[in-house]
């Protein structure tokens, strides 16, 4: 079960073919497709009707002639609507300068929630949503979800701000027992500056 849960980890972050399709299809609305048939119930209420979903950027920014690309975090957020979760797609956050791919930093170099808040920027829409959900294809400790969410509070104060990450890591946890096992949690900024993720 660990192994396949890197498999699948890995297909999506490189939005791989979906497994047992021919053509194959794309990895990430297979997987939201099978976690509503499964029924999530803490998603129905955190990707309710009334959320606009914001996808988070890459780690670089888009060259000008790619500024619609569907990027892995915006292809979830749109399986996510397609499924009947959340109302709209916002790509409202943007890179403006590149950060270092966490998941190519060595150990204790991952980019913190500062050096993501310095590289993106928020394009305000003509209306303030009521609710916003930031959207992630992966999260391990949370400093990107982290400082997303303080660029659009400072944008929009008052605002809720939610968070939904596709997978999530277990760190050096030696067995999985199961792929989908839906959980909700917290992440705050740790006395160091860092990011700490419960569950």
């Amino acid at each position: 079960m660990s192994k396949q849960s890197q498999f699948v980890c890995h297909r999506i972050k490189q939005d791989g073919p979906e497994p047992g399709e021919k053509p194959a299809g794309p990895m990430v609305e297979w997987v939201v497709r099978r976690i509503r048939a499964r029924g999530a119930p803490p998603l129905d209420e955190i990707l309710g009707p009334d959320a606009v979903l914001v996808p988070l950027p890459r780690s670089a920014p888009f060259p000008p002639n790619q500024k619609n690309v569907l990027w892995v975090p915006n292809r979830i957020a749109q399986a996510l609507v397609a499924e009947g979760w959340g109302h709209t797609v916002e790509p409202m956050l943007a890179r403006a300068t590149l950060v270092q791919k966490s998941a190519f930093a060595e150990s204790g170099q991952r980019p913190g929630p500062q050096a993501h808040l310095d590289s993106m920027t928020v394009t305000r829409g003509l209306t303030a949503p009521e609710r916003i959900v930031l959207i992630d294809d992966v999260v391990t400790k949370g400093a990107t979800l982290l400082a997303g969410a303080s660029l659009i509070r400072g944008v929009f104060p008052g605002i809720q701000v939610d968070c939904f990450a596709l997978v999530r890591t277990l760190g050096l946890q030696p067995e999985v027992d199961r792929i989908v096992d839906p959980v909700v949690g917290t992440i705050a900024r740790n006395p160091w500056g860092g990011a700490d993720r419960r569950p």
